[in-house]
């Protein structure tokens, strides 16, 4: 009987199938749309990965050039104010929120549910043992792990296989299903649990993790994370940068380049439109969302040509700025749909251009 060929990066016969293993995206953290850091509680960084912060230090949380071999980049969190006394409800965390959709195979919450593995490489300033957990969207079911960096300033892999939760509520659709997070530091009012076991007491974390971020100028920086199904962690599955790309557009997408940060001066991507204001003075173009979003944009931004607030328009002679506040998003979809503002007169000929983003985010 013939041997099945290795299929090098795009998979193997392990897991889940051929592709698409890992539930994760933009594990080896390469996608940057927003191009700016997170430093604040909730915000997002690189694509689909976002900072969650309670504590008195200043995070600044970016993509990296510094990563292990087989990678190109890395999150890094870093510390430009240390915060050396963690309270018992502080906490540095690194997450993502993965689709329903995405995990409907694992079966959690039946007596069905499959183990599921993480990998991932993990570098900090401060060795130590340090904890992380998965749980469902309310953090009503919570499985933390622990893991230990050896050595300071190295880049070091780690991988943790974690029961499948037979029991609550997981959301299979377009909510949030698995949510992921890696500690730099955990106050104490949120350990206590057991690494690997699932708890409903709101034990995010195991162990007696280190402070990785009490000190100016601490890293804690992590890169090819892999979540998969089953207890065998296979080689990380790396994709095509496209195909990355399109499945982060999912939850954002904007109209610049790829390289460009929104708000910057530039008419490359702009949206344009010539036509007639309607009978309330309105005008506006239709939007075309490379990607489906998950869901409506809960989130959109407009920005002019030069880097500022809102959409010129232009109508007899006359222009103006409308501010992202006034423009009507009340026909935009999960597909796209009309955008538009008032210029001021009715059925006149008119011009409106900008750019935008837009934010389908959890």
């Amino acid at each position: 009987m013939p041997t099945v060929p290795f299929l090098g990066s795009y998979g193997d016969i392990s897991g889940s199938g051929l592709m698409f293993r890992n539930r994760i995206i933009n594990g080896d953290m390469s996608i940057y749309q927003r191009q700016f850091a997170a430093t604040t509680n909730g915000s997002y960084s690189l694509d689909r990965w976002f900072l969650a912060k309670t504590n008195g230090a200043s995070e600044s949380v970016g993509q990296n050039t510094d990563a292990p071999v087989g990678f190109s980049y890395s999150l890094r969190n870093t510390i430009s104010v240390g915060d050396a006394s963690i309270g018992a409800t502080e906490y540095s965390g690194i997450s993502q929120r993965i689709e329903g959709y995405n995990i409907r195979d694992l079966g959690f919450g039946t007596a069905n549910a499959r183990s599921v593995t993480v990998q991932f490489w993990v570098k900090s300033t401060v060795p130590g043992s340090y904890t992380g957990n998965i749980g469902n969207e309310n953090a009503t079911r919570l499985c933390p792990f622990s893991y230990t960096i050896n050595n300071a300033n190295t880049w070091e892999f780690k991988t943790i296989t974690l029961p499948g939760c037979p029991d609550g509520t997981w959301n299979t659709t377009n909510g949030v299903g698995l949510a992921v997070f890696f500690y730099g530091a955990l106050g104490s009012s949120f350990l206590g649990g057991t690494s690997g076991v699932w708890n409903s007491a709101g034990q995010y974390g195991s162990g007696t993790p280190v402070n990785g971020i009490g000190s100016n100028g601490n890293i804690f920086a992590i890169t090819g994370v892999q979540l998969e199904a089953g207890p065998a962690p296979s080689s990380f599955e790396y994709l095509p940068f496209h195909i990355q790309l399109f499945q982060c557009q999912r939850y954002y997408e904007k109209s610049y380049n790829y390289e460009v940060v929104p708000g910057t001066a530039t008419d490359f991507g702009i949206t344009y439109l010539v036509g007639s204001s309607d009978a309330g003075g309105a005008i506006g173009p239709t939007i075309f969302f490379k990607n489906i979003k998950r869901t409506t944009p809960s989130a959109f931004g407009a920005y002019t040509r030069t880097g500022l607030d809102g959409w010129l328009y232009g109508r007899n002679g006359a222009t103006g700025t409308i501010p992202t506040a006034s423009l009507n998003t009340g026909l935009l979809g999960a597909s796209g749909g009309l955008v538009y503002g008032n210029v001021g007169a009715n059925w006149v000929v008119a011009w409106i251009n900008g750019h935008w983003v837009a934010s389908s985010e959890f």
